[in-house]
């Protein structure tokens, strides 16, 4: 029952990512950073973060789709850049849920040098079969 539950959290994970990518339109509108750090501390924002907390029960998105992992999530990430893609800022299907861990390791203004780019590609956005378990501390299971 659980196995279920992990598969379809990761189907729903997964369909969001390419659900973000496919809604991306080819006119890329830059924000000015003032205009970001304004939408970050707006209760617009404050708002739709914690219904994405919620939707995704506060588990790690990436973790769970790429790993197959449950571990706690704190952070919601924009799947495509609101810097490069601005119009998707309230998108809540381009919103996800991840660790700080994790989402440090998507920026490379947070000190990832080694980012990978091609993870970004929809291609690379499938739904693993097997879910591993570990015993790590911060694990759900």
């Amino acid at each position: 029952m659980v196995s279920n539950f992990i598969t379809d959290m990761q189907t729903v994970a997964n369909d969001r990512r390419h659900k973000a990518f496919s809604n991306v339109s080819h006119v890329k509108q830059y924000p000015t950073e003032d205009e970001v750090i304004q939408f970050y501390h707006s209760k617009e924002w404050r708002r739709i973060r914690q219904s994405v907390l919620e939707r995704d029960h506060g588990i790690d998105q990436w973790e769970l789709t790429e790993r197959g992992r449950l571990i706690p999530g704190d952070t919601v990430h924009h799947i495509v850049e609101i810097r490069e893609h601005w119009e998707l800022r309230n998108d809540i299907d381009n919103l996800e849920t991840i660790s700080k861990g994790n989402h440090n390791r998507e920026h490379i203004e947070k000190g990832n040098k080694n980012l990978n780019k091609s993870r970004h590609k929809i291609d690379n956005f499938k739904v693993k079969n097997s879910v591993k378990s570990r015993d790590v501390q911060d694990e759900i299971f």
